[in-house]
């Protein structure tokens, strides 16, 4: 892809992940999820994530609003009651979260990797 093109980092998935036959399985459907020590909000996750990448541009001398931009975006997700999809009994409940996506082009991105 030329540098100037255009990525948006968010949560749901993309034509990129799509191409993948792993990616296509890979939907942020778990609002929240239990591992064996904790429980994790699965969207705070991956805000903490988003907030890593613009800090790490940010300190390659990258600007915002030049060479990225936050933006909103609102996604539907369902919470399996933090349990496994396999071994929940209760029915999924969607939950409708907003996110601060951001919009990337790709030669920043490959200055930060």
């Amino acid at each position: 892809m030329p540098n100037d093109a255009i990525v948006q980092l968010d949560l749901s998935a993309d034509g990129f992940c799509n191409t993948c036959p792993i990616g296509k399985h890979c939907g942020a459907t778990n609002y929240e999820s239990r591992d064996k020590r904790e429980q994790i909000d699965v969207v705070a996750l991956e805000m903490a994530k988003l907030e890593a990448i613009r800090k790490k541009m940010l300190a390659k001398g990258l600007r915002e609003q030049v060479d990225f931009k936050l933006t909103q975006s609102t996604h539907t997700l369902f919470d399996y009651h933090s349990e496994n999809l396999w071994r929940n009994l209760q029915p999924p409940q969607p939950k409708v979260v907003q996110f601060t996506a951001m919009l990337v082009k790709m030669g920043a991105l490959r200055r930060i990797i």
